[in-house]
């Protein structure tokens, strides 16, 4: 084992979003602080504070926190032999995750304790221990979670908002109000939107004239229409509306169809709006909410009744296999393109073209763009990419290959660190005249002087970190588009070798979208990532 001194000790400390309870981030640091000086015998006044990763705001099921990343590099890297928890829970909450955690920890040579619970990973006894505390923390996680699931579907049965996006009609209002125990609490509630309720009303009377989702949805998309946050009202959002049992005057018969499509039916039928919950067919509730429905029940149970008739009277359309760009190809309007076939041709196939979404719902009247020969547009991509060298890429992205910008800049660093050492130099110089100063006045120019270099000493540090993370970044770019040009070449060399499944994923790993602009012309966008 190393060593034990400051610099190879760590301490990690988590806390939760959206919570009060538990120890503050101050107090896990301070209690992991007092362990270290117990243990180790460390002056921790002088504790280094890059040595100390804090994740605030994570949940112990994301191992994607930051500092958790930073900590787990300088273990690799050999940087790190002690690591200090408040609690092993602190660590993560999946069992899993804290075992592999252990197991990375003891492959280089690094101990893990837990400050408050008296174990560490350095014995076999505290490393099965720790195992078990592992797995006492993803059970306290899952009671939880059951806990709130079951809180949460309690108020779903009292026809409570849950939060989220609000259905077109109504928004969401955050409304506070101060509990038996004088706390301060808030709930959110639906509040009509007259506008919104208004197209509504509009496109249920359409939808009953057309009795067909493609029709009411072209006309939507012919006129302009906006759902929420301003999108377009295609198909799928129509379908919503209708289907949603928000906007109904809630009574008997609406109970029971929501019964016979598996629901559990909260409240009473009073003509209020219904909210749904749950999409497991055991965890379904429907429940009567506050406020007033606005579309008869009579007039949407003759909606849902044409909506189940048109679905079975629907052709089974089976899913494409053919086009490698579905999800990739974006036409000049900003809709993505999808599939549609042509007649059979001679051999008695069928040809597939590429086609504007938008231009397809809308019957032509929101996009006049052309249809795109499927085969023909993914032969001649493949042999682009394939013709596509290296000295062009590098050549397009020449800003991230700035080389010499990049050791510049840790040069500069380097220089900005002597000048703050230079200045702490100073202060300690300035305060041990101030100790021989008797004369107020001569002190006050003294500590002007010491505020002076303080001032100094920031914005040096200001100016170092912004030049490092700038020359990081360009490492990093750098990293990136070599990887970048590395996938590149082998899908030049495996591409024709894979089935289509592994083309299409191919494809969507290289390249970000396709666009076509006014002049038919396909801009690739690559996905080459820049931080």
């Amino acid at each position: 084992m190393a060593e034990t001194k400051a610099t190879n000790i760590a301490i990690y400390s988590r806390k939760s979003k959206f919570t009060g309870k538990g120890e503050s981030i101050e107090n896990q640091i301070l209690k992991c602080k007092k362990f270290i000086e117990f243990k180790f015998n460390v002056n921790i006044d002088n504790f280094p504070n890059d040595n100390i990763f804090i994740d605030e705001d994570y949940t112990g099921r994301n191992e994607n926190r930051p500092q958790f990343q930073r900590l787990k590099k300088k273990v690799e890297n050999g940087e790190i032999k002690h690591i200090i928890i408040y609690q092993l829970n602190r660590f993560g909450r999946n069992a899993r995750d804290i075992h592999n955690s252990m197991a990375m920890c003891e492959e280089h040579d690094c101990v893990m304790y837990s400050a408050t619970e008296g174990f560490d990973t350095s014995t076999s006894f505290g490393r099965a221990v720790m195992g078990i505390l592992a797995s006492l923390a993803q059970l306290e996680t899952e009671q939880l979670g059951e806990r709130v699931k079951d809180n949460m579907y309690t108020l779903a049965k009292m026809g409570r908002w849950l939060g989220g996006q609000s259905p077109l009609g109504f928004d969401g209002t955050r409304e506070y109000y101060i509990d038996s125990n004088g706390k301060q609490r808030s709930v959110t509630k639906l509040t009509s939107n007259d506008e919104e309720l208004n197209l509504v009303t509009i496109i249920y009377d359409k939808y009953l004239e057309e009795k067909s989702l493609s029709q009411v949805s072209k006309w939507a998309l012919t006129n302009n229409l906006k759902g929420k946050n301003g999108g377009d009202l295609n198909k799928s959002a129509i379908n919503a509306i209708l289907q949603n049992p928000v906007y109904v005057k809630s009574n008997q018969e609406v109970f029971e169809y929501l019964e016979n499509e598996g629901y559990e039916v909260c409240g009473r039928p009073n003509g209020n709006g219904i909210l749904r919950y749950g999409k497991k067919a055991e965890e379904k509730i429907a429940s009567v909410a506050a406020h007033k429905g606005i579309i008869s029940a009579k007039k949407w149970l003759e909606v849902q009744a044409i909506l189940k008739a048109n679905t079975e009277k629907a052709p089974r359309m089976g899913k494409t296999h053919t086009a490698l760009l579905t999800g990739l190809l974006k036409c000049k309007c900003g809709s993505g393109m999808r599939i549609t076939y042509g007649s059979k041709n001679k051999e008695g196939i069928r040809p597939f073209y590429y086609t504007c979404s938008l231009k397809n719902d809308s019957g032509g009247t929101r996009c006049n763009s052309k249809n795109i020969h499927g085969p023909k547009l993914e032969k001649e991509l493949i042999k682009y990419l394939k013709t596509y060298n290296k000295e062009t890429l590098i050549k397009e992205f020449k800003q991230l290959l700035d080389s010499t910008k990049s050791l510049q800049g840790y040069m500069k660093a380097e220089q900005i660190e002597s000048e703050i050492v230079k200045s702490n130099n100073s202060i300690k110089k300035l305060l041990n005249r101030l100790k021989l100063i008797d004369d107020e006045e001569v002190a006050s120019i003294v500590l002007q002087e010491i505020k002076i270099e303080k001032n100094k000493i920031k914005e040096l540090e200001d100016k170092k970190k912004k030049i490092i993370n700038e020359s990081t970044e360009i490492s990093i770019n750098q990293a990136k588009l070599f990887e970048f040009i590395s996938d590149l070449e082998e899908f030049n060399n495996t591409f024709e070798n894979l089935n289509l499944e592994d083309k299409q994923k191919y494809l969507n790993a290289l390249i970000k979208q396709i666009k076509i602009d006014e002049n038919n012309n396909l801009n690739i966008e690559f996905n080459l990532k820049k931080n």
